[in-house]
């Protein structure tokens, strides 16, 4: 058996009997004994503007993020370009040099989390590898984590709070691709008038 199958399958058994709140702390561990390391799961508001970190703490499963940004946006981010077009993103190398040579090969990768054409979030996940074999692990990861959010948002009043918290857009006219209304985002002109 793999690590890869290994880390799967138990991730999938923790899932039976336990609740998304308990999602980002099983993955981590199991993830982390395969060398997978700093696993963070972001999940879209409604308005697929912003991705929010899921920790598990507090009333929306958000708080406490440990140092960590607690949400991103999805315009003009890396972790946004990978939950908008489906597809493993690396995260771009910073200005500063890593500290030493064990950073130097590990890469930061964001993973889109989704459930058919559902896009759920993304997964942050630092590997030391980024071959086809590891990005192709990655993803099936986060296949498994998309299925166990499904599986358990409807029962998580956190979860609701959670991919609610920002403030929802005023009513506008669907006519609202004009300089009048920047603030409108560019998805919302899509649809037909009433």
């Amino acid at each position: 058996m793999t690590d890869c199958s290994r880390m799967m399958r138990n991730i999938l058994a923790d899932s039976h009997m336990t609740s998304i709140e308990q999602l980002p702390a099983y993955v981590s561990q199991h993830a982390g004994a395969v060398g997978l390391r700093d696993v963070l799961i972001y999940v879209s508001d409604l308005q697929q503007d912003l991705l929010f970190l899921l920790t598990g703490r507090g009333p929306d499963a958000g708080a406490d993020a440990g140092g960590r940004s607690a949400e991103l946006r999805i315009e003009g981010t890396t972790a946004g370009r990978a939950c908008q077009l489906g597809l493993v993103q690396p995260e771009p190398p910073g200005p500063d040099p890593p500290a030493s040579q064990a950073t130097a090969t590990a890469r930061r990768w964001w993973v889109p989390l989704r459930h058919g054409a559902e896009r759920l979030g993304v997964l942050g996940v630092t590997s030391q590898d980024g071959d086809m074999q590891t990005l192709a692990d990655l993803q099936a990861l986060a296949d498994l984590v998309g299925l166990i959010v499904v599986s358990k948002r409807a029962l998580s009043d956190s979860y609701a709070r959670l991919v609610r918290s920002s403030a929802p857009a005023a009513a506008t006219p669907t006519c609202c691709a004009t300089p009048a209304h920047p603030s409108v985002p560019t998805w919302a002109c899509r649809f037909p008038k009433p």
